[in-house]
């Protein structure tokens, strides 16, 4: 049986554009303010460089983020996820613990914010993919776990990937149609693939629940 993985973005270490406007008056004419470092929280961790403009309608000043980073310590990709995997039937509790894996620390609050806030979202979206429900078993058994359903592998990049649970669906492009229609606002990249990407030595982490380029 085929397994799908869910591939992370990369995130930006500096903005690669300016700003079109100004986010209070919406004027066109800025001036840079100067920059500043921000310490990034990811499981690849990271500083982003954040710049600084000045309207000069408004007079106001306002902080430009690179693609994937925000006023947050964690970075936008990381805290998805754990909405994704909060909504796909992992407890907070789990999905603390599969990050916990792969060095990236994140509370438990976070993830039940962030996971109640996406479910919120997908309510808005009445399409038969979004409406679909997989039962997922978090439990994952070389060589067994495959027969009864897609298994579903989180690929954070570095070859950093963690078995997130067995979906009850023997059908992967369904899966993998589901996923892409709830994560259309995530830039994630969700495939189909081999389960040779299970055998050992992979460097998958059993039993559990992109990168800075």
């Amino acid at each position: 049986m085929p397994v799908v993985t869910i591939r992370l973005p990369d995130y930006e270490i500096s903005p690669q554009k300016r700003p079109e406007r100004c986010p209070y008056c919406s004027c066109e004419i800025l001036q840079g303010w100067g920059q500043s470092a921000k310490n990034l929280q990811d499981i690849h961790n990271g500083t982003a460089e954040v710049h600084r403009y000045r309207c000069s309608e408004c007079g106001r000043t306002f902080r430009h983020y690179p693609q994937g980073v925000d006023r947050s310590i964690q970075s936008q990709r990381m805290r998805k996820m754990a909405a994704l995997a909060y909504v796909i039937g992992l407890s907070s509790r789990d999905v603390v613990a599969i990050f916990k894996k792969l060095g990236f620390e994140l509370s438990r609050m976070t993830v039940w914010r962030e996971g109640r806030d996406f479910a919120k979202s997908l309510q808005n979206k009445a399409t038969e993919s979004n409406a679909r429900k997989y039962s997922l078993d978090r439990e994952y058994l070389h060589g067994i776990s495959p027969r009864f359903g897609v298994v579903v592998v989180l690929d954070a990049g570095g070859n950093k990937r963690v078995v997130l649970g067995t979906l009850d669906e023997y059908n992967p492009r369904q899966v993998k149609k589901w996923l892409d229609a709830i994560t259309s606002d995530f830039d994630f990249k969700v495939s189909i693939v081999s389960t040779d990407i299970l055998s050992p030595p992979s460097p998958l982490v059993p039993d559990s629940g992109g990168a800075l380029v």
